[in-house]
């Protein structure tokens, strides 16, 4: 009886290091959502820092999004303006908060949308195929 309680505790315990916080799946959203907006203000622009995130829940059609919105400033320019852009995710979660996975669903930069709005996807298909293609690896990382 008592290995048996070891074994519970100690799995109990294992189960619970193992699990990924809300801080740092924005964490990961972050990077991807650094990367699409990059993505859309480039090749000739970069983000040169992110001056502040962050990521709230958003319902919409009855599914929780996470948004995660980002203030920057970008490396050609001369006088520091501070922009803003945001990403919309479709979170994924595992048992117990085990592993953390998110689909990016939509990108707003500078009053342009590219991805999912109410079902359909804005901006051209192909567009939105190569920043996904981009956000998956800024996450893999």
């Amino acid at each position: 009886m008592k290995k048996f309680a070891i074994l519970c505790v100690s799995l109990s315990t294992l189960a619970l290091t193992a699990c990924v916080s809300q801080e740092q799946a924005d964490e990961k959203m972050i990077t991807g959502c650094k990367a699409a907006i990059g993505a859309m203000i480039g090749p000739t622009r970069t983000i040169k820092e992110v001056k502040a995130s962050s990521g709230e829940d958003e319902k919409t059609m009855g599914s929780i999004y996470r948004r995660i919105k980002l203030s920057y400033t970008e490396a050609e320019d001369f006088a520091e303006v501070v922009k803003e852009g945001s990403c919309r995710f479709s979170p994924q979660w595992g048992t117990f908060k085990s592993t953390h996975a998110a689909l990016l669903e939509q990108v707003v930069y500078n009053d342009k949308l590219i991805g999912k709005k109410d079902g359909n996807i804005e901006g051209d298909m192909n567009d939105f195929m190569k920043l996904n293609e981009k956000v998956d690896a800024a996450m893999a990382q």
